[in-house]
């Protein structure tokens, strides 16, 4: 598994690593938190929380959190993909 995600992080994005999911899926996370990116990309994009809200409300340096979302619109349709699978899983709750 290590040498997996070794050949899968991107170099431009040091801290942000994978881990596989329940599903088996992996999915990308910041490294030493296991705060998974897309949670970062639905605070920032529908929650509206800017940068700084963000940074503290999950403990990060400002600059991880805007890694998070730098690496989000590199990795934009995977992304996207993964955050509607995720939403698909989750039940209703109406």
């Amino acid at each position: 598994m290590t040498s997996l995600k070794s050949k899968i992080d991107d170099p431009n994005f040091p801290d942000i690593t994978y881990k596989l999911d329940a599903g088996n899926q992996l999915v990308p996370i910041i490294k030493g938190k296991g705060i998974r990116v897309q949670t970062l990309v639905i605070a920032f994009y529908d929650w509206k929380e800017s940068v700084a809200e963000i940074s503290q409300q999950y403990d990060l340096p400002k600059k991880t959190v805007k890694q998070g979302l730098s690496f989000y619109e590199v990795h934009k349709k995977g992304m996207d993909a993964l955050i509607d699978s995720n939403n698909e899983a989750e039940p209703s709750h109406t």
